[in-house]
């Protein structure tokens, strides 16, 4: 299932500096959309997953972000 999923720059910025370059989700953040202070990422549910277990507690803000975008598409996070 393909998710848009919403962050705030410092949600954002969080991530690129957390998440590693090898990553799966990597290339989702890399092709972000930036609208305004908003950056749009598009990735389907197993990357929104991995978005959610690589950042775990080091970025708060944007683990809301994902693990809601996961539940607005009636799937878990």
């Amino acid at each position: 299932m393909w998710l848009k999923i919403f962050f705030d720059e410092e949600s954002f910025n969080c991530l690129v500096k957390t998440i590693p370059v090898e990553s799966m989700c990597r290339t989702a953040l890399d092709d972000a959309v930036r609208l305004g202070t908003t950056r749009v990422i598009g990735c389907n549910d197993v990357e929104a997953r991995e978005l959610l277990f690589q950042a775990q507690s080091l970025c708060p803000n944007a683990i809301s972000r994902v693990a809601e975008a996961i539940r607005a598409a009636g799937l878990t996070p």
